[in-house]
């Protein structure tokens, strides 16, 4: 039999962490007037966080006297007090806390990959804040409405508006407009949601003419999808309705796996830093298509692998090569937009393409699909290598018109 003593465990880390003089990171917190300076152990935060793990382990982090130095403005010291304590404790007392740092502790948590505690404050604000909930749906929902992982607290807010709708929109509009709200543009219905709630006219009154698919010379998807990935670099919705004045764009194949060879030399030799770039992937044994985007290079010409910077690089995934209904889009993260892609230099041929750092890289004739923490989502559970079926790289041209 086997005797735990993990009160005490707790106890002594605790101690450690309000206490320690030999921590070798200190983390800033909070913006403005709200900053707060903690000090922790790395091989804790790493041991316990996969996001840590990812961030600490780059050459590029910021060391002042051998002390890792760390921002994190997006979460304010309130709740990142109490994700130390659980770091070190395992203990989290919700009770003391603002149902407003109990909702920031359930988005922190997501960013850094704690699925235990996400999952545990998730039901704490559905069961125990109920009513601030409510009482606060329209930020609980700006908050998490982007989070995969939060689809049970999403769902909670959605059938309590749809109860009792009325403080929020007319009983006329939600009966005739609301049901077919998954058929409607996302513009086109958020202008019909603000004609009847200030009850003025719309600003469209017809729905613009389709723009025809896009042609893309690709053995792994087809144009209607090209036209996905289109929108999505207009940082439109995947299926938005294209207007004439949007660009139009080309695809030029400079790279086909089952031509030029599936390997990371013949994929750098044909890549030849032309960008921007789309990367397509099949893998065997399988439907589903990944995928990414990048309008910066993946290699370098120094002698250093480093860290690229963008704010429009994207990674993805579809279903099958025919179906827009069940994509994955991941974005860089805002604050992490110097973590975009991992350019290798000239010199090492180990890696294809890699964004992130791990959220999506090629090695030869696999596919890897990680979460570095820079990246959104992830875009499969998987974490196992994928043979490579088919591989595409395309440059995309916007044509002046």
């Amino acid at each position: 039999m086997t005797s735990k003593f993990h009160a005490r465990l707790s106890k002594d880390l605790l101690l450690l962490l309000n206490n320690a003089n030999d921590h070798n990171v200190v983390i800033q917190v909070g913006k403005d007037q709200n900053v707060k300076e903690f000090s922790a152990h790395s091989y804790i935060l790493s041991a316990r966080s996969p996001y840590f793990k990812s961030a600490f382990s780059t050459e590029w982090v910021t060391k002042n006297n051998n002390v890792i130095e760390f921002k994190k403005p997006n979460i304010n010291p309130n709740v990142f007090e109490m994700i130390l304590n659980y770091i070190y404790a395992g203990e989290v007392d919700l009770s003391r806390h603002s149902g407003a740092d109990v909702l920031g502790l359930l988005v922190a948590s997501d960013e850094l990959l704690f699925e235990e505690l996400f999952n545990h404050v998730q039901d704490y604000l559905i069961e125990k804040l109920s009513t601030w909930v409510q009482q606060n749906f329209f930020l609980v929902l700006h908050r998490v409405f982007n989070l995969t992982n939060c689809e049970k607290l999403q769902n909670y807010c959605f059938e309590s508006i749809c109860s009792d709708p009325l403080p929020f929109i007319s009983a006329e509009f939600f009966d005739k407009v609301h049901p077919y709200k998954s058929i409607f543009p996302k513009n086109i219905y958020e202008e019909m949601m603000e004609s009847y709630m200030k009850n003025n006219l719309p600003k469209t009154t017809i729905l613009p003419p389709r723009i025809g698919k896009f042609q893309i010379e690709s053995k792994i998807v087809k144009p209607k999808l090209a036209s996905v990935i289109i929108n999505w670099i207009n940082k439109k919705d995947a299926n938005a309705i294209r207007r004439k004045e949007d660009p139009l764009y080309t695809f030029n194949l400079i790279y086909r796996g089952s031509q030029d060879g599936i390997n990371n030399n013949s994929f750098r030799k044909k890549y030849d830093l032309q960008i921007p770039t789309l990367v397509l992937v099949k893998c065997q044994g399988s439907q589903k298509i990944f995928g990414g985007y990048s309008p910066i290079e993946f290699y370098n010409d120094d002698y250093g692998d480093r860290f690229a910077r963008s704010t429009d690089c994207f990674i993805f995934s579809f279903e099958n090569n025919e179906d827009t209904g069940n994509t994955k889009l991941s974005r860089v993260k805002s604050h992490y937009f110097n973590n975009a892609i991992y350019e290798y230099n000239a010199y090492n041929n180990t890696y294809g393409f890699n964004f992130g750092g791990g959220d999506l890289y090629t090695k030869n004739n696999y596919l890897y699909v990680g979460k570095s923490g820079f990246y959104e989502h992830k875009l499969i559970e998987n974490n196992n290598p994928f043979t490579i079926e088919e591989i595409e790289a395309f440059s995309i041209t916007k044509i002046e018109k």
